[in-house]
């Protein structure tokens, strides 16, 4: 069974020293800046396909995706550019689904351990990006509907099976190929408007791309 397809825009950063990202992940995480913490928080396990020379497509068992397999594929690379400084790069469009009923060979996947932290931004206006506060479940702490149209903002620790710990900053919009990159830059402008610290010198890459590097080094 397949669900239905989801559209995004993403820019991302990768780091593979935790130490780079201390002053980020203090702002990010915590209440002053912001107004409320950060959802999330949790651990979570989820499992790679580590295929060489793969970075258009990844394949991903999410730790509560109940067997499912979250297929990602790039659609359009680059369609535009984030200039919300310190927040500035490319941004990627892509699209995801989910497939039920297939298995991945255990031997072939890349098990990470993840700590994440999110903001969700609600745009359904078109005009701002207003953030809906969330729990440790990453569920709204205000009883409302999720949108259908926002952005996504995560903070992530993720460890590797040889111990070792990257860290990752995401935007991640959803909604429909005409909104996702200007909501994507709607809730980068709020975000840079809350006196953020500078972001250090990263990888700039999608889960694929980032992969496709670490399998290569």
């Amino acid at each position: 069974m397949i669900s239905i397809m989801q559209l995004s825009a993403e820019l991302r950063w990768f780091w593979k020293d935790p130490s780079q990202t201390k002053a980020l992940e203090e702002w990010f995480v915590g209440a002053s800046a912001h107004g409320s913490e950060a959802g999330g928080g949790g651990i979570r396990i989820d499992k790679y396909l580590a295929h060489p020379g793969q970075f258009e497509v990844g394949l991903k068992i999410r730790g509560d995706n109940d067997g499912g397999i979250e297929v990602k594929g790039l659609v359009s690379q680059a369609t535009g550019q984030l200039k919300a400084s310190p927040f500035e790069g490319p941004i990627d469009t892509w699209c995801k689904w989910t497939v039920k009923g297939v298995d991945l060979d255990a031997k072939s996947l890349l098990v990470t351990r993840k700590q994440r932290w999110l903001r969700k931004f609600d745009t359904t206006s078109g005009g701002a990006a207003e953030e809906i506060p969330l729990n440790e479940k990453e569920k709204p702490s205000d009883g409302r509907k999720l949108p259908a149209r926002g952005c996504n903002v995560e903070f992530t620790s993720v460890t590797l099976p040889d111990e070792t710990i990257w860290t990752t900053l995401g935007f991640e919009s959803f909604g429909t190929l005409l909104t996702v990159e200007s909501d994507l830059k709607l809730a980068a402008a709020v975000l840079a408007h809350r006196n953020p610290p500078p972001i250090p010198n990263g990888l700039l890459a999608s889960y694929p791309s980032w992969l496709d590097q670490l399998n290569r080094s």
